[in-house]
């Protein structure tokens, strides 16, 4: 259950050299504890593990914190039809990790919001990642997200987003990042790269296309869509991508796709896939499935990645959830690219245990 606490309690407990502190205003302390226990085994040659580096057995066990997360969140009232907003949220790695990404940041900002819409400025999820709604049945779990296939998974620094209010189910959202001067590029304009969403939002129907441009140096199309009928939810998606400038590359993608990069040094400039996805609710249970496919390529030739994942999930209560998943992945081989045999990722998440806060 979120717990609502005063923001004088907040900071009078974090802020001690303040003797009085008179603040209106409240803010929802939130998050998530989210940890699954994996068998992972890796074919190829040679043998690989799931970061790209050459390993004599990839095959493995591994406990792994799936984006956990502690979070602040709040408003302030100014005025009848504007307030202010804010939200600053890190991920932990509950699993005890002493990696880089031990504590990092989500989604954090600051803004304001009114019947004209609603602006923001900090680290934020792109209008394009926004753009896919709940289509990914397996999100933010390492091996099953997406972002193992698609580039444009980015949480952006630095961006400035403004939405507009609902109009008839409609609403569109649009990011702009200032240029960072770099000596290849030179990007030092106020709005160098800019994501943007169309949306429409039905009691049945969600449906979605987003741009990005130069974001991460790609520009990427996206259409996405779900459908609710009965029980059963159907999704489906369609993306393509390329570098905006020459030798950039595409931005980074987890999984099979890194590995490439990593281990073969391959850099992709242009890709094009599409995804499906299913799920049926029967009672406290959740079936789903989904898989996604993926051609990338450069000048000296092209090669296929897919990802299928199909899971259970079943909710003790609508905090608090037990699940299991297989996911199978692979990328074929391409002597004109250098990679030398395919490459296959078999990934059993035995158990997992989600709690919301």
């Amino acid at each position: 259950m979120k717990t609502k606490l005063s923001a004088l309690l907040i900071l009078a407990s974090c802020t001690a050299s303040y003797s009085e502190l008179s603040l209106a205003g409240d803010v929802t302390v939130y998050g998530k504890a989210n940890i699954n226990y994996n068998s992972i085994d890796i074919d190829g040659d040679p043998g690989i593990d799931a970061d790209g580096n050459p390993i004599d057995n990839p095959d493995k066990w591994d406990l792994n914190s799936a984006a956990s997360r502690l979070g602040f969140k709040g408003s302030e009232q100014i005025t009848e039809h504007l307030k202010a907003i804010f939200k600053i949220e890190f991920e932990v790695a509950i699993d005890g990790s002493d990696s880089d990404d031990a504590l990092k940041r989500r989604n954090s900002y600051v803004g304001l919001q009114g019947n004209w819409g609603t602006i923001l400025g900090g680290n934020h999820d792109s209008p394009l990642k926004i753009s896919q709604g709940k289509i990914d049945l397996f999100n933010d779990l390492r091996y099953g997200d997406i972002a193992n296939v698609f580039v444009g998974e980015n949480r952006d620094n630095d961006i400035i987003m403004y939405t507009t209010p609902q109009f008839g189910g409609f609403a569109a959202t649009v990011g702009i990042t200032p240029g960072d001067t770099d000596e290849n590029h030179n990007d030092d304009g106020p709005a160098d790269a800019v994501s943007s969403t169309v949306y429409y939002t039905g009691d049945k129907l969600y449906a979605a296309i987003a741009y990005d441009s130069n974001v991460n140096k790609n520009n990427i199309f996206r259409a996405t869509s779900t459908y609710h009928l009965g029980n059963f939810k159907l999704g489906a998606m369609y993306q393509y991508a390329e570098e905006s400038q020459d030798d950039a590359g595409l931005g980074k993608v987890k999984g099979l796709i890194d590995v490439a990069d990593d281990y073969y040094g391959v850099v992709f400039s242009e890709m094009e896939g599409g995804m499906v996805s299913i799920s049926y609710q029967l009672n406290n249970w959740l079936f789903k499935g989904q898989t996604a496919i993926a051609n990338y390529e450069n000048d000296d030739g092209n090669t296929d990645v897919s990802l299928t994942s199909v899971g259970v999930d079943y909710k003790f209560t609508k905090r608090t959830k037990l699940y299991s998943y297989y996911t199978y992945s692979k990328m074929d081989q391409s002597a004109d690219l250098g990679i030398t045999a395919d490459l296959e990722a078999n990934v059993v998440g035995t158990i997992g245990l989600e709690h919301k806060f």
